[in-house]
């Protein structure tokens, strides 16, 4: 038996230490851009959205459109939402206006908002559907406090001096009824602003789309005998943006991490969220073992082309087939 050249076995190990060497350089490459496009991904949607952060994970089932079914497109519990920044009124399109132009988001007609509650930003926000834009009506009253006189407006469909009005048709899509009676009762606003001796302003009007389902009432009305949810219109410095974007289930890991899951999903998001995520995994782990294969059968293939192309007829080289066409002559002169 021969023995090993020497440094043979010492040239053997130090390529396996290169080997194991590149192996850490490309993974440590590979999380420096993983980083790197979650850094563009991420700065991205700031740039865009202008708030922070930019996405939120809705967390109860205010806005859905059914307890026992998720829908691409509604707002469900779990789905992760894109905010985007606005402080201007014209950029918000409530209910009763998107309704006459055949705007529609999430569902519905008119635009999601994200408020705080009362401005107060230590507070969990609300998105809720924008249903109206209100304009308070003082012109009967004799002093900012004199709250008895106050009324409200809505220019859009000429409604002037009133504390009530009423939607009698108001229609959710994928809903159990076609159409709902929501009341708007502003008098509750009036009280708020006795109670706390302030001058009542002009806002939106707004509700979740699952609390029309359960029992019609918006937000500055009474939810069910526990008060408001929200007792004041809901003022443009309070928003921090409109709904702009959707990805379905993926919050509901993100609350499960954290513990907030205290409202149950829909049955069928858990099971889109598992099909979703088999998808993912599988579709890399696909390509890894097909790549190769079909790299190796392209190389076939092409190297069959080109060896077809050099034959001639019959299955043969065209020097054979020249070859063919040659008489041997002997010695003699004749043919062989």
């Amino acid at each position: 038996m021969s023995e090993p050249k020497k440094g043979e076995g010492k040239g053997k190990e130090k390529s396996r230490k290169e080997r194991a060497k590149e192996d850490i350089v490309g993974f440590l490459k590979d999380i420096f851009i993983a980083f790197v496009l979650v850094v563009i991904v991420l700065g991205a949607l700031v740039a865009y959205s202008g708030v922070w952060p930019p996405v939120v994970v809705i967390e109860s089932g205010s806005m859905q459109h059914s307890k026992t079914e998720s829908f691409v497109g509604v707002i469900d519990t779990g789905d992760m939402v894109l905010v985007k920044k606005v402080t201007q009124r014209w950029e918000v399109t409530p209910y009763i206006e998107a309704r006459e132009r055949g705007y529609s988001q999430y569902g519905a007609s008119g635009d999601v908002v994200i408020y705080h509650k009362l401005g107060n930003r230590d507070e969990t926000p609300i998105i809720h559907r924008a249903v109206a834009w209100v304009e308070v009506n003082a012109t009967k009253c004799a002093n900012e406090h004199d709250y008895a006189n106050y009324t409200f407006d809505i220019p859009l469909i000429q409604w002037y001096g009133k504390t009530y009005f009423t939607i009698p048709d108001y229609t959710l899509q994928n809903a159990p009824r076609d159409a709902f009676l929501v009341n708007i009762t502003l008098t509750k606003i009036i009280n708020y602003h006795a109670q706390m001796n302030t001058v009542p302003h002009s806002g939106f009007v707004t509700m979740g789309d699952g609390n029309a389902l359960a029992q019609p009432g918006t937000d500055q009305s009474d939810q069910g005998g526990n008060g408001p949810l929200c007792p004041d219109l809901v003022s443009m410095d309070w928003i921090v943006g409109k709904a702009v974007g959707e990805l379905p289930w993926f919050g509901l890991i993100k609350l499960v991490v954290t513990g907030g899951l205290d409202y149950p999903p829909p049955s069928n998001s858990w099971t889109n969220l598992t099909i979703t995520i088999v998808i993912l995994i599988a579709i890399p782990i696909s390509l890894d073992y097909i790549y190769p294969y079909g790299k190796k059968w392209y190389k076939a293939r092409k190297a069959a082309k080109k060896g077809e192309a050099a034959t001639g007829k019959g299955g043969k080289r065209p020097e054979e087939e020249k070859g063919d066409d040659k008489v041997e002559e002997g010695e003699d002169g004749r043919e062989k």
